[in-house]
């Protein structure tokens, strides 16, 4: 079975609804991440601060009604994503596509320890280029930092594909999993605001924040079940 989806979001702030157009006309990644704006954390006059929270590479997932596909998921790998070009339609994947780590589903959940010094790096400024014409202007404050971009995805006992994962706020977007080799500054903006994502050295969350829950992702939106009473 093979899926073919990509997410969006529904969430209403400035922040978000500039987030929503980054990538979303050339480059949206298929499974679990559209590469959208996070909510911000800090708002003045002259920029907004987006959310990003470093992790130490350890990744815990109790997955919103996860025990549902015991049995049916056996293995969580963490990849390089394929991207949608959404001008031609066409979907573009590496033609042997990198595994950066890979974990066992149990118990509705998994738990993944990402590199600390993954290969398969690009420039930072080729993955926020990829739609450079939606903003005014992209600025970096090490334009030589290089990064790596994932997604989750869930696999059965054939190694086939089924589906991928989102970790979601309900109210405030998806975030996304970006790995830096040094710290870097990157400033979008957009109608007169800039929007600043300070990466730091190693793994970051970006669009972190205490809300944060684990969804099985299928279809055009994450999936938030509405018996979730949270």
């Amino acid at each position: 079975m093979e899926a073919e989806n990509h997410v969006q979001h529904g969430a209403s702030s400035k922040s978000l609804m500039i987030r929503g157009n980054f990538l979303r006309k050339a480059c949206i990644a298929v499974l679990a991440v559209g590469f959208i704006f996070s909510g911000c954390s800090k708002e003045d006059d002259k920029f907004i601060i987006e959310k990003v929270r470093q992790i130490d590479g350890t990744i815990t997932a109790n997955v919103v009604n996860g025990d549902e596909y015991d049995g049916v998921f056996q293995t969580v790998k963490a990849m390089i994503p394929c991207y949608r070009n959404y001008e031609t339609g066409e979907l573009i994947c590496p033609e042997n596509r990198v595994v950066i780590a890979t974990t066992a589903w149990s118990n509705g959940g998994f738990t993944m320890t990402l590199p600390s010094e993954p290969g398969n790096l690009k420039n930072i400024t080729e993955l926020f280029a990829l739609k450079a014409d939606d903003f005014d202007d992209i600025k970096y404050s090490d334009s030589d930092a290089k990064c790596l971009h994932i997604v989750f995805e869930a696999y059965d006992a054939d190694d086939e594909m089924l589906t991928g994962f989102v970790y979601v706020d309900k109210d405030d977007g998806l975030a996304e999993f970006i790995y830096v080799d040094k710290e870097v500054t990157v400033s979008l903006f957009s109608e007169g605001k800039e929007f600043r994502i300070v990466l730091k050295a190693g793994w970051n969350i970006w669009g972190a924040d205490a809300n944060m829950k684990w969804y099985v992702g299928n279809g055009d939106d994450p999936v938030v079940d509405p018996s979730d009473p949270d």
